[in-house]
């Protein structure tokens, strides 16, 4: 964890239980079974597909097995908290998702990258500030997960790969915001204290 833009921000990275395979297979069979249309005018993506946020939870066992242990383990949030919502998206080359946020400070947005999935960037609030960083872009490794403040503007460039661009969004609830703010200021002190 570390404070970018004066935000706490997650980048978990890949450990042994990342399942791939599973991972893919519970996801275009979810994909496979929704036939309801979309109206991409409410949605942020463009080209590609995004699942609805009422896919009961049992269709992603594998993929929510692995975030909530990436979330509870030793790099991850040392505060309750609990996913309130979740969807794939899978984007196509030329596919994109427009800039949006996830709504007000009230939690956080995560992302797993369940590909390989560059593009994603993460814009900096305080963008007219001079020398500041305008915007933080992970690598978006495969199996990778970044955790960051849901209020903050978003988006992903359009894909360059011929084979499809797969992360699975969801938002994260915190009950007591205060407490995860001084959690995370913690944890980022003893970070810097180690080195």
């Amino acid at each position: 964890m570390e404070f970018i833009f004066g935000f706490p921000i997650w980048e978990l990275k890949k450990t042994d239980k990342f399942n791939r395979k599973k991972i893919e297979q519970e996801i275009y069979k979810a994909k496979e079974e929704d036939t309801e249309k979309k109206d991409e005018g409410i949605r942020s993506t463009r080209g590609g597909y995004q699942s609805d946020l009422s896919f009961p939870p049992s269709k992603f066992k594998e993929t929510l097995k692995y975030i909530c242990g990436q979330l509870e383990g030793p790099d991850g949030l040392r505060f309750p908290h609990s996913i309130e919502a979740a969807w794939v998206n899978i984007n196509q080359e030329g596919n994109y998702n427009m800039p949006h946020n996830h709504g007000n400070f009230d939690g956080f947005a995560g992302v797993l990258f369940v590909t390989d999935a560059p593009g994603l960037h993460i814009l900096n609030p305080s963008v007219g500030a001079l020398y500041c960083d305008i915007k933080k872009s992970p690598e978006g490794n495969a199996g990778e997960i970044i955790l960051f403040p849901k209020s903050l503007l978003h988006w992903v460039e359009p894909s360059k790969s011929e084979k499809d661009r797969i992360t699975f969004a969801f938002n994260v609830h915190v009950p007591d915001l205060y407490k995860a703010k001084l959690e995370a200021f913690a944890a980022s002190n003893e970070k810097s204290d180690s080195k």
